[in-house]
């Protein structure tokens, strides 16, 4: 008796996996056929599901999945509401204030059937579909990329003035690729300035978004200052040996920026500020004191000289690997489409997813 509930069993749960492919293949025959040898071997009384039972068994859906994208309907609706109160202070923007709210309706809408439990796979995707994110970020856009472009104006001629200071012209910085740079960054704003009026938000995002990604105009004069900082600081040092350790260091940082990578330049100079500050006060106080410690110095500007190491080679690693990446999307060539093996039979189609200063 266990053996044949146990093979009854097996049966009715290949039935149930199988159900929605055979109910798209059409074979409700085989699909009958089954149900009855299920029958025959289940005692009396016992009852199966019927054919159309098994073909309207809906797909599973992970839980977790659910959840998942409930919280980004979360994320969505708080972005949304934010994006909301700022386009309703702008006196222009009546239909982009209607498009939020009707996003915002959808996004509930698809809320409350996803948590009803009903038609889950159907409606997850559908809201998938639905793209909101982009949505968002074209509104986001209108809001924001006026203000943003207003302070990185603002910032690009602070740090101009800063370039024509003579104390920054002392540090060994090369200010006058810096000033090229900045034209160039100047030229790439005006580009947005202008795909914006026209109203092409999306090309007005990648644009911005490219400036972004190079750095941003405060972290040229951020280097400017923490270098002023520590070169004012190593006027402190009696001891020449140990001076010339902490400026081979400094060097580091100075090719860094004069290569043009004014954000590795900052980003470097940011994490190893403290401990080179560290170590000059260390070296001023051993100078006071008449101390010679060149050796414990030089272990110490050593490691500092290997975490910049790192810090650079790590960056170079990036880099190339988006550029085997960019590269590879350049080459891969166009796949032609495989024609179908001729058949005795025709077969069923198929159908089938800002930086700190």
């Amino acid at each position: 008796m266990r053996k044949i509930y146990l093979i009854s069993l097996i049966l009715v749960g290949v039935l149930a996996l199988s159900a929605s492919v055979l109910a798209k293949g059409g074979s409700d025959s085989l699909l009958a056929g089954l149900v009855k040898i299920a029958q025959e071997i289940l005692p009396e009384g016992e009852k199966t599901m019927e054919p159309e039972e098994f073909a309207e068994m809906e797909e599973f859906v992970n839980p977790q999945e659910v959840q998942q994208v409930l919280r980004e309907m979360k994320d969505l609706k708080r972005e949304g509401k934010r994006i909301l109160k700022k386009l309703q202070k702008l006196p222009t923007a009546g239909e982009d204030v209607a498009q939020m709210n009707n996003i915002l309706n959808q996004i509930a809408n698809f809320e409350s059937k996803i948590n009803s439990g009903v038609d889950l796979r159907d409606n997850i995707e559908e809201f998938r579909d639905s793209q909101f994110w982009d949505e968002l970020n074209k509104l986001r856009a209108k809001v924001e990329i006026p203000k943003e472009m207003k302070q990185w104006t603002k910032e690009i001629k602070r740090t101009e003035r800063l370039l024509k200071q003579k104390s920054f012209q002392k540090l060994g910085l090369d200010l006058e690729k810096a000033k090229i740079k900045l034209e160039e960054m100047k030229a790439g704003l005006n580009a947005v300035q202008n795909y914006y009026q026209a109203g092409d938000l999306e090309s007005a995002i990648d644009e911005f978004d490219g400036l972004r990604e190079d750095f941003h105009p405060g972290e040229i004069n951020g280097v400017m200052y923490r270098m002023k900082d520590l070169k004012k600081m190593l006027k402190g040092i009696k001891d020449q040996e140990v001076k010339a350790m902490v400026e081979e260091v400094l060097q580091e940082v100075i090719e860094i920026f004069n290569e043009g990578d004014y954000r590795l330049g900052r980003e470097t100079l940011d994490e190893n500020f403290d401990e080179l500050a560290k170590i000059i006060n260390k070296a001023i106080a051993a100078s006071r004191k008449k101390i010679k410690s060149a050796d414990d110095f030089s272990e110490m500007t050593e490691k500092v000289k290997e975490k910049m190491q790192q810090r650079i080679e790590e960056k170079s690693r990036i880099e190339e690997q988006k550029q085997i990446e960019e590269q590879n999307k350049i080459e891969a060539p166009v796949s032609e489409p495989t024609p179908a093996p001729v058949e005795p039979q025709p077969q069923q189609p198929t159908t089938e997813s800002q930086p700190q200063q």
